[in-house]
Order: C-alpha cells, then sequence, then structure tokens
C-alpha cells in the first residue's frame, strides 16, 4: 500500500536530502529551503513566525487533548456519577400521591444518563484516543478530516440541545405552579435539583468551549488544506 505524505512530511523529507544534495544559492533555516533576495536582516524571525503558524493545527488538536483530558471527561464522568446518585434518590421517593412526579423525574434522568454515556463514550474517549496516538501532531493534515470535525460539531450541538431540555425539566420541577401538579417539593429535594441544574449548565459551558475549539481546528486544517493544492 503507498503511502501518502502530508505537506509537513514533504517538507521535512527534501529538508532532509537537501542536507546531501544542497542546491546552490539556496540556504536552509530550521526545515525551510530558500533564497534570499533581499538583506532581509530578521529573515530567520520571519520564518519562525511562519512557522508559527503552520504550526496551529497541532496547537489546536493539543489544546483539544489536554481539555478533554483534564476538563471535558472528568466532569461528563463526576455528572455521570451525580445523575446516578440523583436518580436513586428519587426512586427511593417514589411513593405515596406523587408517584407520577417522582417516575417522570426518574425516567429524565436515566434518559439524559444514556445520552451523556454515549456521548462519552463516542465523542470524548474517541477524540481523546485518536489525538493520543504516537505522531498524531506530526501527521498534520492525516490526523483527522474536516469532514469527521464537522460530525464531532453536529453531535456536540446535538447534545447541548439535549443538555438544554434536560435543564429546562429540572427548573420546571423546581416551579409548584408548572412542573410539580401544585404540590411544594421539599427543600431537600429541591437543593438537589438546583445543584444538578448548575452542573448541567457547567457542563454546557465546556461544550461551547470544545466547540470553539473545534472550530479553530477545521479552520487551520482547511488552510492547510489549501496550502497544499497551492504548493
Amino acid at each position: 500500500m503507498n503511502h501518502t505524505f502530508s505537506y509537513p512530511e514533504l517538507q521535512q523529507k527534501f529538508c532532509e536530502g537537501f542536507e546531501f544534495f544542497p542546491f546552490r544559492n539556496l540556504e536552509q533555516y530550521g526545515k525551510f529551503i530558500y533564497k534570499r533576495y533581499a538583506n532581509v536582516q530578521d529573515l530567520q524571525g520571519v520564518l519562525d513566525c511562519y512557522d508559527f503558524e503552520n504550526n496551529l493545527y497541532g496547537l489546536s488538536a493539543r489544546v483539544l487533548l489536554l481539555m478533554m483530558q483534564q476538563k471535558n471527561i472528568p466532569a461528563a464522568a463526576a455528572l455521570l456519577t451525580q445523575l446516578k446518585e440523583v436518580s436513586a434518590f428519587f426512586t427511593r421517593q417514589c411513593h405515596g400521591m406523587h408517584l407520577l412526579f417522582y417516575a417522570e423525574m426518574i425516567d429524565a434522568l436515566e434518559t439524559y444518563n444514556g445520552i451523556l454515556f454515549i456521548y462519552q463514550r463516542d465523542v470524548q474517549q474517541n477524540i481523546e484516543k485518536q489525538l493520543c496516538d504516537p505522531g498524531r501532531f506530526e501527521q498534520e493534515t492525516a490526523v483527522v478530516s474536516i469532514g469527521t470535525i464537522k460530525h464531532i460539531q453536529v453531535v456536540i450541538t446535538e447534545f447541548a440541545d439535549s443538555t438544554d431540555i434536560m435543564n429546562d425539566f429540572l427548573n420546571e420541577r423546581i416551579a409548584p405552579d408548572i412542573g410539580n401538579a401544585g404540590f411544594e417539593l421539599p427543600k431537600t429535594e429541591a437543593a438537589i435539583i438546583t445543584d444538578l441544574s448548575r452542573k448541567l449548565l457547567e457542563f454546557k459551558d465546556l461544550m461551547r468551549k470544545t466547540g470553539y475549539i473545534m472550530k479553530q481546528w477545521e479552520t487551520r486544517l482547511a488552510q492547510l488544506q489549501l496550502q497544499e493544492v497551492m504548493n
């Protein structure tokens, strides 16, 4: 099977060959081979800036990986645990004249718990697995396609919508005249629901930040692919 080299890989191989067979009137600095047409004093600084810009793809990927490992995945795990604990609490309360209220609460909690579990497995852990592979950051455009990034963004948006629905449901259950069939929710239960709602909002904010990084990643990848075509 033929290996298709990315633009940075081809550039690196050309630099390696240049060390053995240098071209007349060409100079090398790092991974750049160039011809000096004018006496520019800070030419190396210019090349360093270009190198930084060319590596923004890898920087976005690293930021996303760190965010997944240090914030998103732990936050999802903590939220899954909290959902199970809250569901177990309301299961114990599921009796008496307000049985329907508690049954609806348990059903909503378990449904969202299942959605979050799938999101953690198929999105968060999958992204982490891809980015943790050795050499991923050196492969640049070979890491992942724009189509894959767009698909992940769609999934994140859909999950954010599910989070909004769940949060609205919880807020309705705190309001006696809307979701509680006219009875006042005990303070302990209201506090549990309020805390869970707050955690949902915090988790949604993480998703918003993740989506922003994904957008940067997509933009940089498109720029690199255009650069390959032009070269």
